[in-house]
């Protein structure tokens, strides 16, 4: 092996070791699992127990955790079993921080666009970058602040 391949297996066994969330979706994904979330909770919704999955944001996040752990029913409650502590605790900073959010009235939804700006507002992106620009960035001869 070359110097510079145990250098890059030694930098990957690093950044793998920073990764303490595994999940537990196998081959199939998020993909595979939404459709059996989806069951769970309308099963639960059916038998009248209450979901755990609520006290979270109905978002990327929820099923971030939802990956990484497993949902339990014992005599008609439903409790979520972690994989790990780590993984239990981001869960508790998620459910803490969307509780604030709604709290104070601040939107935990942000919507990603799916449709193009129009030629309008990119004109207007322009407009305002040239305007910042000039104004913070280049001085009147031409130079960099």
């Amino acid at each position: 092996l070359s110097e510079e391949s145990i250098e890059d297996s030694e930098r990957y066994k690093r950044l793998r070791e920073k990764n303490v969330h595994d999940h537990n979706m196998g081959p199939a994904g998020y993909d595979g699992k939404i459709a059996q979330w989806e069951a769970e909770d309308s099963l639960l919704t059916s038998e009248g127990i209450e979901n755990p999955w609520q006290q979270y944001p109905d978002d990327r996040c929820r099923n971030f955790l939802r990956g990484r752990s497993k949902l339990e029913v014992v005599d008609g409650v439903a409790q979520i079993r972690w994989s790990k502590r780590a993984t239990k605790k981001v869960s508790e900073d998620i459910k803490e921080k969307y509780a604030s959010a709604k709290s104070s009235g601040v939107s935990w939804d942000f919507k990603v666009m799916v449709n193009p700006l129009g030629e309008d507002a990119l004109d207007n992106i322009r407009e305002k970058l040239s305007s910042f620009l000039l104004a913070q960035v280049i001085d009147k001869k031409g130079e960099f602040h």
